[in-house]
């Protein structure tokens, strides 16, 4: 059924005539209440009002009863479109001329509850529930406890609301009005809405909407309509809720009622400015300002006031939002103090206290609505509420109450499903585990901020998710990871600048510009070390200005990040340069051994003494030494250095002299809590300290995304140069599973595998067949992780790809076990055990008449 075309009002004057019963010689004129009855029925106001002013006109017919029913139906049908005071006119001529009726002061009680006025609704609608139970007009019982349920739950007290609509329903079933129950289905949907009882709502909201579509009630179905739009914007269905709302509109604009048309105008411009849609939101707000003129409509001027107030703060007039929310504020406050509009308005002011620094203000506006708030029993207000609370204890540094706070709002958000709340309250949790460090707080704020850009992303709310790309950047930029910086920042300066928001643009791009890499100065050590990382080319900033000072480096990092090739950088930057170079390993010889490597023994010191011998100290005397592993040195040695480090002085092992020398000492350690073996006794407080003047961390190549593939092209190129296979290339699924795989073994895991696969690719492309087990098994996380791969189904692909390879090498060299072992790389018993594992078979020979000899036989 379409509703612009109402199959009732279809009908010409003479099937009404038929349907109705009437002489077909009856006065058109005497069929103007009758037909105003059918258009007010289908809830065609204007239609009705032009019928029932006939009516009137020629009212000398009519009984005092019937007069005072069109004139009663004419108030409501004005009330309907938005006409407050005619309606409220007409219902004080019909009082004085034809006394208090139920219907009349039901009217009244609507009119006060548009006009904001609470008390006085629930007063005319007790009022209008007497009358017409003792007046014994059962018809107006359903509305008069409808209009109770409206002010019970503007007041916030939704058991009471839901108990008159309850009632109201029953009583519409009694008097057979299908457009009150239908109305009251309405009621019930936008109560179970404010309860957050999403499914009930829609549910509601759905059957609403079907009754009054099969009924014809046209104002019914676009306050559903409008309804269920309003549900689908909180529950973050953007494209459900802009259709819902345009058919409300349309609906709307059709019968004529502006209340509607004005709510739905103000809904779609939420949407625009979500949207960024300007000139949309202006022409939707105009609309909806010139319906709400001359002060009709209180509560639709209040949401007009905020999003005014947002645009404001969009386009950089923050003090303009500031004083629109108060007057938006002062004006809810005015209409219902202790209403949900009242507390929504105040926490946007207290949002906006907190985005202008004001956060003592804001956080003392979110207090006083605690009392307020537990009336009300909305949890998506309480859980905003909670976030401003956190945000104000971020702004003051009080880690543990903004983390609380946090926490309880989010629990609030994620059981009402509210996804935009949500979101922000995940970027104010990742602001505050930033802020306050500690251990794995850079990895919960990158949580949390990943959680909120999905969420925007979701909803396609791109200038949100710009927003909260700055934060994610600033996290990613600290743990290394300077390709998912620069990607959502490159992506978020697009957003910002279309957007017209200068001071966010500016600060993407000092971000960006931090992300771009600085090489080292042309012809510096430094250079060897390939990177686009910023942490690790910030290491290597510090590095060069401190190597030309005779100060103690701790170099951090794991197995494989290039610690040594850092500190001989070091070394061949500073003044050192052309002396010697030397390094040990401290956990590759056991504590007397090591001692006598770095400091050397005279003969008969221990057995197999057998003449002086220098240490390492000594080798490196004018030069630089490399303590790689320092942590593994045992407790005598470490003493021993540390004697070094103080005096500048060694004695080897079994001699009573010392010797002055002058040694760089460099320490590296993969272990990155040395501080908790000093709490524990494995390692001297003072030698950490003595050797720890500058600490430079290495990150792991898992931190280094950006750097996978350019210290892939690099290995790649040596070892073309050096094999002798300049043509060699990698395969792209090889180049997406480097990027994928964790590298336990950093840098140098990197290299070993692009050799391995350099050595055994056979053609001119290296496939993942060529790379080592362990790294195609562990990096296809996709594909382990997909609920489908399972680790057997991984190593079985494994498997036979390895028989594959096997049997093509052994075909390609004629089943020359020996040769096919060394090209695989493998021993001839290994060989043999793959044969047998795979089930390998030699082919037969060719026939004899072949013309081309096969192996053997050139064999």
């Amino acid at each position: 059924m379409r509703f612009e075309e109402p199959f009732r009002l279809k009908r010409n004057l003479h099937e009404i005539r038929e349907m109705l019963g009437i002489p077909p010689e009856t006065s058109p004129r005497a069929l103007s209440d009758d037909l105003g009855s059918i258009y007010f029925s289908t809830n065609r106001y204007k239609e009705a009002i032009e019928e029932f002013r006939r009516a009137l006109e020629g009212a000398e017919g009519m009984t005092r009863e019937a007069r005072a029913e069109v004139r009663e139906k004419l108030a409501w049908c004005f009330f309907w479109t938005g006409g407050i005071d005619e309606a409220s006119a007409l219902a004080a001529e019909a009082k004085r001329s034809d006394g208090v009726r139920p219907g009349a002061l039901v009217l009244d009680g609507r009119i006060a509850l548009e006009r904001g006025d609470l008390g006085a609704a629930r007063r005319k609608a007790d009022a209008g529930l007497a009358a017409a139970e003792r007046e014994d007009r059962r018809e107006w019982v359903g509305p008069a406890r409808s209009l109770l349920g409206v002010v019970a739950q503007r007041e916030g007290l939704a058991a009471e609301a839901r108990d008159h609509f309850e009632e109201a329903m029953l009583a519409y079933r009694i008097a057979g009005d299908a457009e009150g129950e239908c109305r009251t289905l309405i009621h019930l949907g936008t109560l179970a809405k404010s309860e957050c009882l999403w499914t009930e709502a829609f549910r509601h909201l759905d059957r609403a909407r079907r009754r009054a579509e099969d009924a014809g009630f046209l104002y019914l179905y676009g306050s559903a309509s409008l309804n269920r739009g309003n549900l689908a914007y909180r529950l973050g269905l953007a494209v459900e809720a802009e259709a819902g709302t345009r058919e409300a509109l349309r609906v709307f604009s059709e019968i004529g009622y502006e209340l509607g048309s004005a709510r739905a105008l103000i809904a779609l411009a939420r949407l625009a400015l979500d949207g960024a849609r300007t000139s949309e939101f202006r022409e939707r707000m105009e609309a909806a300002e010139a319906i709400c003129a001359d002060n009709r409509f209180p509560r639709e001027r209040i949401l007009i006031e905020e999003l005014r107030a947002a645009d404001e703060e969009r386009r950089g007039f923050r003090s303009r939002a500031e004083e629109r929310l108060q007057d938006a504020l002062t004006l809810a406050r005015a209409v219902a103090p202790g209403g949900d509009a009242a507390v929504t308005v105040a926490l946007e002011l207290a949002d906006l206290l907190l985005r202008r620094g004001a956060a003592e203000e804001a956080e003392r506006l979110a207090l006083e609505l605690t009392g307020t708030l537990a009336a009300l029993g909305d949890p998506s207000l309480e859980g905003r509420q909670r976030r401003v609370l956190a945000e104000a204890a971020l702004a003051r540094g009080d880690w543990r109450r903004g983390r609380e706070e946090i926490a309880e709002g989010i629990r609030f958000f994620e059981r009402i499903g509210y996804k935009r709340d949500l979101a922000r309250a995940f970027v104010v949790a990742g602001r505050i585990e930033a802020g306050r460090g500690g251990r794995g707080s850079t990895e919960r704020a990158l949580a949390h901020l990943l959680g909120a850009k999905r969420i925007w992303e979701e909803l396609g709310e791109e200038t949100e998710e710009a927003l909260v790309s700055i934060d994610l950047a600033r996290g990613w930029i600290e743990v290394g990871a300077s390709a998912e910086a620069r990607a959502v920042l490159a992506r978020a300066n697009d957003v910002l600048a279309r957007a017209g928001n200068p001071e966010k643009t500016a600060e993407v791009r000092a971000l960006l510009a931090r992300l771009e890499p600085v090489p080292a100065a042309p012809g510096s050590p430094f250079e060897k070390i390939i990177t686009r990382d910023p942490a690790t080319i910030e290491t290597l900033r510090i590095a060069e200005r401190v190597s030309r000072f005779p100060v103690s480096v701790l170099i951090e990092g794991e197995t494989g990040t290039g610690k040594q090739l850092l500190a001989r950088a070091i070394h061949e930057s500073s003044p050192r340069a052309g002396k010697p170079f030397v390094t040990v390993n401290c956990a590759s010889l056991p504590e007397q051994l090591l001692e006598s490597e770095l400091f050397g023994y005279v003969k008969g010191a221990f057995t197999g003494a057998v003449e002086d011998r220098k240490g390492l100290f000594d080798e490196a005397d004018g030069g630089t030494i490399l303590l790689d592993e320092i942590g593994k040195a045992g407790p005598h040695v470490q003493r021993s250095l540390l004697h070094v480090l103080d005096e500048g002085v060694i004695r080897p092992i079994g001699s009573t002299r010392r010797r002055a020398v002058d040694v760089r000492v460099v320490c590296a350690t993969s272990n990155l809590s040395l501080r908790r073996d000093i709490h524990e006794d494995r390692f001297l407080k003072d030698l950490f300290y003595r050797i720890n003047d500058i600490v430079l961390r290495l990150p792991p190549l898992r931190e280094r995304r950006g750097d996978v593939a350019i210290l892939g092209a690099h290995f790649l190129e040596r070892f073309r140069r050096e094999l002798g296979r300049p043509s060699i290339l990698l395969a792209p699924e090889v180049e997406r599973l480097f990027e994928q795989y964790a590298w336990p073994g950093n840098v140098r895991e990197l290299e070993k595998a692009i050799l391995r696969a350099v050595l055994l690719a056979p053609g001119d492309r290296i496939e993942i067949e060529h790379l080592p087990s362990d790294l195609v098994f562990e990096g296809d996380p996709a594909r382990s992780s997909d609920g489908k791969d399972t680790p057997a189904a991984l190593r079985d692909e494994i498997e036979a790809l390895e028989k594959r390879r096997v049997a093509d090498v052994l075909e390609r060299l004629g089943w020359n076990r020996s040769r096919a072992a060394r090209e695989l790389g493998l021993s001839l018993r290994g060989l043999r055990n793959k044969i047998r594992r795979y089930d390998l078979t030699e082919k037969p020979e060719k026939p004899a008449s072949s013309t081309i000899p096969s192996r053997r036989s050139r064999r």
